[in-house]
């Protein structure tokens, strides 16, 4: 056998190489006929080093495949699968704070059971905290929802494109991360409360009620006919179960974001990096009190507050026993003060949205005049005998009694109270169901008396008493006489009113009088302070009239004062039974108070209902 050599041949032999048809890798393949075409042999002009080479370079193809099929089965179907997770793959929170006593349990389980740290939450999983707990569940994209004391939590769905939570008592802080995929949902008393991006607290106020207040970003609530309520950061919305929750948006009190919870929000997203939204407000307002000044001595029964802080700044007077926080227009403020005999405290608040503080204290005394001695009565009198008694009781009309008396031998009072009740010898102080009536002067001997229970009829008994002012007490009483009263058209209604916003600054009112009629008509009253009254409650330190703000501001300045705290407009139509208030800027943006009474003269003897709506600019 020749030996073969290592040099190759001068002219080496050609090799034909075929390449299979993609075919014949078909095992159905099968060889061609003699009549068929048959695809051309492929001729290579290489050598057979070339030829090694060539198999050498597609095995290393092949293996560089072959690795890269394996990294992708592994990031596809081991740690790389949450990149490919569906709408419905599960999401875990967990419990990651835990203080004082928190349990869970599963909707299926009777009992609860402690928590612990780090446990995770699942669908349908309830938690709820003890007295003086608190408890924090963080979500995979870092939301967290925060339970304060005695509040349960059922999460009803966790999944990647929602968070559905239904909060079933209690307080809870709902701090949601933005994301526009992801829809963070809390169901409460059959309201839904939802947002992307905010931060927002939840607080259970009663059986059927809650208050939702706004602290990052924009909250909008749903009701079940699917009408909407939107308001933003310090805000606060009132809801009703099975209600939607309209004209019931206002500022939140701030003085509420200095309470334990809302301090341990507050640190809790600061520490967390979290967008603070009201809590970032951490600088101090401005605050000056222009009049009075403190010290102020006074002998008149009102005084005219007057201030300025910062534009966004809440303003909030303290005086006495009570509190208001009052409008302010471009930081100004005025309202006129009820004093009391005596000393007087006035506390000035103004808070940024957030809840920070500065304060004036004003301090004031309200003059008594000395009172001029009056002598009582001593029961005998060297001029006669003692006469002081009814002479004449009857019903003039319907609803009316006429009352004359007689005095005589007595020494002249202060004046006369006469009073007449369903139960024999009324008396003053009243008692329950005794009506009083003043009249004043010594030498009066006549009155008569109508409106109020007599509106309804019925039998009545009357007396009058000599009334001595400086002890505001009567001394002797006439004998006690009974009077049959026909009923009046008047009755003694009650009447019930509702209000739905239309406008910025539009409510709608609806009011019902049933059990009596509105023969002059009604006025409807708002103020700043609860429960207004017509003609103005002067009792009130909150009010204000047109003329008293122009007084206190000046009659140029009134157009761009604080605006009105109080009004009226009257319905002279008996029939009426709505109307659209709207309100003129003459009143500042902000929560108003509103009720519709009965005119009666000159003035109101029944009040509907108070609603409270909430304006804006």
């Amino acid at each position: 056998m020749d030996q073969q050599s290592n040099t190759p041949p001068s002219n080496p032999p050609k090799i034909n190489a075929t390449v299979p048809d993609p075919a014949m890798l078909d095992s159905s393949y099968k060889s061609p006929k003699d009549d068929e075409i048959v695809p051309k042999p492929y001729k290579s002009s290489g050598s057979s080093k070339d030829t090694n080479k060539l198999i050498m370079l597609a095995a290393s193809v092949l293996m560089g495949m072959l690795a890269l099929g394996g990294a992708a089965y592994y990031l596809f179907a081991g740690q790389g699968a949450s990149l490919f997770q569906s709408s419905t793959t599960p999401q875990i929170p967990t419990l990651v704070v835990i203080e004082g006593e928190v349990q869970v349990k599963t909707a299926e389980q009777a009992d609860w059971i402690n928590a612990v740290a780090d446990q995770e939450i699942s669908k349908a999983m309830l938690v709820k905290t003890g007295n003086a707990s608190k408890a924090i569940i963080k979500f995979p994209d870092k939301s967290e929802t925060r339970l304060n004391q005695n509040s349960v939590v059922e999460f009803t769905e966790i999944i990647k494109t929602k968070y559905h939570l239904k909060q079933v008592t209690g307080e809870v802080y709902h701090r949601v991360m933005p994301d526009t995929k992801r829809l963070y949902t809390v169901e409460m008393k059959g309201l839904n409360v939802f947002a992307e991006g905010t931060a927002y607290d939840i607080q259970e106020t009663g059986a059927t009620n809650f208050v939702v207040k706004a602290i990052e970003g924009k909250v909008t609530i749903t009701g079940a006919n699917s009408l909407e309520q939107k308001f933003s950061a310090g805000q606060e919305a009132q809801a009703v179960s099975g209600e939607s929750p309209t004209a019931t948006v206002g500022k939140i009190d701030p003085e509420q974001f200095n309470s334990p919870w809302f301090q341990f929000n507050k640190k809790r997203d600061t520490d967390q990096k979290y967008t603070l939204g009201v809590f970032a407000n951490t600088k101090a307002p401005t605050l000056t009190v222009s009049t009075p000044k403190d010290g102020t001595k006074t002998k008149s029964t009102k005084i005219a507050l007057k201030g300025k802080t910062d534009a966004d700044a809440i303003v909030k007077i303290k005086i006495n026993d009570s509190s208001t926080i009052i409008p302010t227009k471009k930081g100004q403020f005025g309202v006129s003060i009820d004093l009391k005999d005596g000393q007087n405290k006035i506390t000035v608040q103004a808070y940024t949205t957030g809840g920070v503080l500065t304060e004036k204290v004003v301090t004031l005394e309200k003059l008594v005049p000395t009172p001029t001695p009056t002598k009582k009565p001593s029961g005998s009198s060297s001029a006669g005998t003692k006469v002081f008694e009814l002479t004449n009781v009857k019903s003039s009309s319907e609803g009316k009694i006429a009352v004359t008396w007689k005095m005589s031998n007595y020494e002249e009072p202060n004046g006369f109270m006469v009073i007449y009740s369903k139960n024999q010898n009324p008396q003053f102080p009243p008692r329950g169901g005794d009506v009083q009536t003043y009249v004043n002067g010594g030498n009066r001997r006549s009155i008569t008396l109508e409106a109020g229970p007599l509106d309804l009829g019925g039998t009545f008994y009357v007396r009058a008493c000599r009334y001595i002012a400086d002890t505001n007490q009567c001394y002797e009483y006439t004998q006690n006489e009974s009077v049959v009263v026909a009923p009046t058209e008047w009755g003694a209604p009650s009447i019930s009113l509702t209000g739905a916003m239309s406008g910025n600054r539009s409510v709608d009112l609806n009011w019902k009088i049933t059990g009596g009629a509105a023969l002059q008509g009604y006025k409807i009253v708002w103020s700043t302070s609860q429960n207004p009254t017509y003609p103005q409650n002067q009792a009130s330190s909150k009010e204000m009239t047109e003329q008293e703000l122009a007084q206190v501001l000046g009659a140029n300045d009134l157009a761009q004062s604080v605006g009105l705290s109080w009004g009226s407009e009257g319905v002279s139509s008996p029939a009426a039974v709505s109307k659209t208030l709207t309100f003129s800027s003459s009143y500042a943006a902000g929560r108003w108070y509103i009720r519709v009474c009965r005119v009666r003269s000159s003035e109101c003897d029944v009040y509907s209902n108070q609603i409270e709506v909430t304006t804006t600019d």
